[in-house]
């Protein structure tokens, strides 16, 4: 016994809830045949109270519009306080991983205008744009919580849709992010985005019914994808890829949160979907690759400046010495590279590529004696052969040996040994310095053979020199291009400073609105849990009142062989009842519908009763006499209430239909204020008007006289008594109430069968007709089949 909430997720794709027989809340229209059906999907919460120890749940689930159909995730029971603050934490989560991701998505949309080469970036922020837009219709389908006219058929779009979408702009992302690694197969990307390209568009072309059929594949697609991307970032982890070390844990705890989701949507697990918050780690994991990236790049950009600095210092130093004095130009050299010894092999100190093919242990020629002890010829050879430089730093000594090719021609090998190890400092600039070294080479050996042979001296020196200087020339324009982009790069450095101070004095106010807000929210949160204990009050109370009322009117029909009752208030208790009084020869019944609702109404009520029942006593030559019984009844209400005519109104007064039955004969008499006395004869009703005016109200009431109308029943004549609620309830379809002519044809066709038959479609009826719609008032309705005794 008590007070609990059933909270319902995601059922496809129309149903009914009830508890103990009664219909508490249904979403869509579930029907057996597509045409009435109507689907809708949404995370509801049913409130309800007990009144006994066990509860018989039944769940009615229709389905036209979906591949699978029925309960697709776990349905949560228990206290509403608990229910209603799990799912303010779930939102409130749900909310942050939403406001993380669009931080994540505008950072990196923004950051794309900064750098425009680089189409990770835009393609990673859509892929969170529709990540968000997934997360919106899934979970606690935030979306439809504030549009929820956008119909079952759009939020199954927007779902399929955005899910498979942000696969197709996955891929995009990971192909611009390490494609220049190589470690990404072309034609598996071409696939993996065709294929996905592919159902999205049938997603946007088909409905439902069709584009559902297509989750299967693409979740066979997804898992064999995203076990694809985490086998790209192990092996970029083990190809040493810069900083992948973050992608490949995102991509692991991805996987986790897909196969997870498949398994819970195959429902062979039931664990709930974790793929949002694993795409968050995700997100974070690329999000922190990417800035390093940057970062590294914006570092290398610096390193390089400082590198030609060093460059343009030393070769300054170059071209002070004469082209021709090798000597002096490789002091020069070595003392900038800090070196303890430094040699140039040339063609005329041994026969280079000869000595390499000889294979002999030791290289020949003039060399001097420690680099005899130090460099073989297989490591000579292998220096040659694949044209790169080999550095040793793991003896006392390191020493690196540098081939110098120009134009694929092999001009000398420079030796360098020092204390220190050889940093990459030292080899960048050899690099840089290659094409100078082979025209110092050439340079020298023009001027050695000139002086062996003395001619041309002068002109060859010169137009070495001029060559140069026009290198020279050429690497001037080169480090203006250089500054140039290197001012471009720092343009942007200081608009990316810029926007990160206006996140962080945006994260202050932030924080700042949340210190308040949550001071807000405690005394929001106290005032409420004192209202709560009011209500609990107020609550215990009416119930026991309803209890009360409820013993005290709903008396028994004995007096009819056939009969029912159907009674649904507004609220909790109402003012619409029936009471009835019986001699040897009468039946007198009354159907009441008091004004207001809920308490006071019920509290007039017993009033009314009262009043009945002392009339019918005591003035038992009324019982024949309705319209002198209304009459009484009247004067002895006003008097009750201590109202007097002068004040011309009074705000409390009600409906009746009053009618003697005469048990031998059928003879019935008739008298009424606003409500009609039904007959329904071989399917044809038969309705007896009553006054047009109510019991108490306007002073202009109180002295108008009520009529007698006389009817004679025959033997199976079906007779109903109602309030007004019924049939003015507004439908959720029509807009409109439902009006008194089609209740009362609603009352022929359903006659002919038995009472308890007739109450369930009355009440079937009324809340297919009522849906999702408020209710409108009380109703009360008592129908019984006329059998002479």
């Amino acid at each position: 016994k008590g007070e609990y909430t059933i909270k319902l997720h995601q059922i496809l794709s129309a149903y009914k809830i009830w508890v103990n027989g009664v219909c508490l809340d249904s979403v869509g229209v579930i029907a057996t045949s597509k045409e009435k059906y109507k689907p809708f999907v949404y995370t509801n919460e049913v409130n309800f109270y007990s009144d006994t120890n066990v509860l018989e749940i039944i769940i009615q689930v229709a389905n036209y519009s979906h591949r699978v159909g029925g309960i697709q995730e776990k349905i949560e029971f228990g206290n509403p306080n608990f229910i209603e603050t799990k799912t303010t934490n779930h939102l409130l989560f749900t909310f942050f991983v939403l406001g993380a991701e669009l931080i994540f998505a505008l950072y990196f949309f923004i950051s794309y205008f900064f750098r425009k080469q680089d189409w990770a970036y835009i393609f990673f922020s859509i892929a969170i744009f529709v990540s968000i837009l997934f997360d919106l219709v899934n979970g606690e389908m935030i979306l439809l919580r504030f549009f929820p006219e956008i119909g079952f058929e759009m939020q199954k779009k927007i779902d399929f849709f955005s899910n498979y979408s942000r696969l197709s702009f996955f891929i995009l992302f990971l192909w611009y992010s390490f494609r220049e690694y190589k470690i990404i197969d072309k034609w598996l990307f071409i696939a993996i985005f065709a294929t996905s390209s592919v159902l999205s568009v049938i997603v946007l072309f088909t409905n439902c019914i069709v584009f559902s059929q297509t989750l299967l594949p693409f979740m066979g697609l997804g898992t064999a994808a995203f076990l694809y991307f985490l086998y790209i970032a192990i092996v970029g982890f083990i190809k040493k890829v810069p900083f992948i070390i973050y992608s490949l844990i995102g991509l692991f705890l991805l996987n986790l949160g897909a196969i997870n989701d498949i398994l819970f949507n195959l429902n062979i697990i039931n664990t709930g979907y974790f793929l949002s918050t694993s795409l968050l780690f995700f997100f974070i994991g690329h999000s922190i690759t990417l800035s390093l990236k940057y970062s590294r790049s914006t570092q290398s950009v610096s390193v390089l400046s400082l590198q030609f600095e060093k460059y343009d210092e030393l070769l300054e130093k170059l071209m002070n010495v004469a082209s021709y004095e090798l000597n002096q130009i490789l002091d020069v050299l070595g003392s900038h590279l800090q070196a303890n010894y430094w040699e140039l092999l040339l063609e005329k100190d041994f026969l280079i590529v000869e000595c390499a093919k000889q294979e002999k242990t030791t290289i020949c020629g003039s060399l001097p004696k420690e680099i005899k002890t130090r460099v073989s010829v297989d490591i000579l050879q292998t220096a040659i052969k694949d044209r790169r430089y080999i550095v040793d730093n793991s003896s006392e000594k390191a020493f690196i040996l540098f081939p110098v090719f120009d134009e694929n021609i092999l001009k000398a090998v420079f030796y360098i040994e020092k204390d220190k190890k050889i940093d990459k400092n030292s080899i960048k600039l050899l690099e840089m310095l290659t094409p100078q070294l082979a025209t110092f080479i050439d340079n020298y050996n023009f001027y050695y053979n000139l002086e062996t042979l003395n001619k041309n001296l002068e002109k060859i020196v010169e137009k070495r020199t001029n060559i140069i200087y026009e290198q020279k020339k050429e690497l001037e324009l080169k480090k203006a291009q250089l500054s140039e982009k290197i001012e471009e790069l720092n343009i942007a450095a200081k608009m990316v400073d810029d926007l990160n101070q206006y996140l962080d004095k945006t994260k202050q106010e932030l924080s700042k609105q949340n210190k308040i807000l949550e001071q807000k929210r405690k005394k929001l949160q106290k005032q409420r849990d004192i209202l709560e204990e009011k209500e609990r009050y107020i609550k215990e109370s009416i119930y026991y009142a309803k209890k009360i009322h409820t013993v005290f009117f709903d008396a028994s029909c004995s007096n009819f062989s056939e009969y029912f009752i159907l009674k649904s208030p507004k609220d909790i208790v109402s003012g619409d009842f029936v009471t009835h009084y019986v001699t040897d020869d009468y039946i007198l019944i009354a159907m009441i519908d008091t004004t207001g609702r809920n308490v006071s109404a019920a509290f007039l009520s017993f009033l009314i009763q009262s009043i009945f029942d002392g009339i019918a006593q005591h003035k038992p030559e009324y019982i024949n006499n309705t319209a002198l019984f209304l009459k009484e009844l009247r004067r002895e209400f006003i008097d009750s209430l201590g109202l007097q005519l002068a004040q011309r109104k009074i705000t409390d007064s009600f409906d009746i239909s009053l009618a003697a039955i005469e048990k031998s004969t059928g003879k019935v008499k008739f008298s009424g204020a606003r409500q009609p006395f039904v007959v329904v004869r071989n399917r044809e009703y038969i309705v007896i008007e009553p006054d047009n005016f109510t019991i108490g109200g306007h002073i202009s009431n109180f002295d108008k006289e009520f009529t007698i109308k006389s009817f004679n029943l025959r033997e199976g004549d079906m007779i109903y008594m109602f309030t007004d609620g019924y049939y003015k309830q507004i439908g959720f379809k029509d807009k409109r109430p439902l009006g008194i002519q089609r209740f009362l044809r609603l009352l022929a066709e359903i006659s002919a069968y038995n009472a308890q038959k007739q109450k369930d479609i009355l009440a079937e009826k009324f809340n297919i007709w009522k849906g999702n719609v408020k209710r409108v008032d009380d109703f009360f309705i008592i129908g019984f089949r006329f059998i002479k005794p």
